[in-house]
């Protein structure tokens, strides 16, 4: 082999080896600027989906924290109309001179039977309460069912069932407060003051519970 060949193959091989490193260099620092590239859009897409759920957890809560004040709000409000009912059937038990107004006038004193007429004639007080209370106690629980869903299972079952016992109060207030002006007798059966009296105590109990239970849902959902 000449000489001349010799080095005429030494340099092509020496510049092709160059082209090709040339190459595999041009090459390398394209993929590092594309993957770094592909990297950052990923690191912000991932930015952009933990804000968005971040969001929606927020918007959640915010949702969840409205529904429990409202609920709890309506529902102390409804407590307290079925505290002066049964604030005024105690009144009256233990005070039956009370009951006097609602009584015939045992003379002909004008003043007396205009009193008589107005109390007998025009709706009592209590009862148009008691009316009240078994209207907004039966709209609060259609409302609560719409919003059912942000509360606990037991907990939504116990707002529904204290509803619903607010409901009945105020429904059947009147049995419990019909008496007959002429007499110190019921005019209906003691079975309907039993359970008048079971729903309050009933009442009574959920009440605090409820309260609780709220607590124990705000807590676990800050």
């Amino acid at each position: 082999m000449s000489a001349d060949l010799l080095q005429t193959i030494m340099v092509a091989v020496v510049t092709n080896g160059g082209v090709l490193a040339l190459f595999i260099f041009v090459f390398q620092k394209s993929f590092e600027r594309a993957l770094d590239h592909r990297a950052k859009v990923f690191e912000r897409e991932m930015d952009l989906r933990h804000k968005q759920a971040f969001h929606q957890f927020s918007k959640t809560y915010d949702q969840q924290s409205e529904a429990l004040s409202q609920t709890y709000e309506k529902l102390i409000e409804l407590n307290d109309s079925v505290a002066y009912l049964v604030l005024h059937n105690s009144l009256f038990a233990i005070h039956p001179e009370l009951a006097n107004q609602y009584r015939k006038p045992d003379d002909g004193d004008p003043k007396a039977w205009e009193r008589y007429l107005q109390q007998n004639l025009s709706a009592r007080p209590e009862e148009a309460k008691a009316n009240e209370l078994a209207k907004a106690a039966s709209d609060a629980l259609k409302a609560f069912r719409k919003k059912r869903i942000y509360f606990p299972e037991e907990t939504a079952h116990e707002v529904e069932r204290l509803l619903g016992l607010f409901t009945y109060l105020g429904s059947q207030f009147q049995n419990v407060n019909l008496k007959n002006p002429e007499s110190t007798v019921d005019v209906v059966a003691l079975e309907v003051f039993e359970s008048w009296n079971k729903a309050v105590n009933a009442c009574e109990h959920l009440v605090p519970k409820l309260e609780a239970m709220f607590r124990t849902h705000l807590g676990s959902a800050q």
